[in-house]
């Protein structure tokens, strides 16, 4: 048993409402039609500016990377210059030091040996002085040990005689 809502109603709509009702909804649906044909149309609008715009952007884009790309090969080209220029500088004055060391090493290597020479003059006199002394003092020991030598063997003959003049006694 089916249940009614609406219990005013228990007869069929008129056909005039039913046309009514059908002219709106055919009203509704090109209403409808119409804002999806205009809104179409808009955002073909809309994509077709945007991927203009996009394009161009791009070509920009493009433009500026080819310019930073010149730019910084401009840049590398300048660097190695200015690095071949530093180079070449400081072999230059790397080459006048060198130079400048050997004028000063050939006036002053007369200079340095004749030094060298006297340092090693002195040294020899140096060892020569040293052994000088070596000898002296050896001298000194050997003359005070024959001198102790010379004393012990004066005790051993006082000894001896000691020994004699009390053994003697003794017996």
């Amino acid at each position: 048993m089916a249940r009614i809502n609406n219990r005013t109603k228990k007869t069929k709509s008129s056909k005039k409402s039913r046309v009514r009702h059908r002219q709106f909804l055919q009203d509704t649906k090109l209403s409808a039609r119409r804002e999806y044909v205009e809104k179409e149309e808009e955002t073909t609008k809309k994509v077709e500016f945007l991927q203009a715009e996009l394009k161009h952007e791009q070509l920009l884009y493009q433009e500026l990377r080819e310019e930073k790309k010149q730019e910084r090969i401009s840049m590398q080209n300048e660097q190695k210059g200015l690095l071949e220029e530093r180079d070449r500088m400081w072999q230059k004055r790397v080459k006048e030091r060198d130079e400048k060391w050997e004028r000063c090493w050939k006036c002053r290597e007369g200079e340095v040996r004749e030094e060298d020479r006297k340092e090693k003059e002195k040294e020899k006199q140096n060892l020569l002085q040293d052994r000088v002394k070596l000898f002296a003092d050896k001298r000194k020991v050997e003359f005070e040990r024959d001198r102790l030598l010379e004393r012990v063997e004066e005790l051993e003959g006082e000894l001896g005689d000691l020994k004699e003049k009390f053994l003697g006694y003794r017996s």
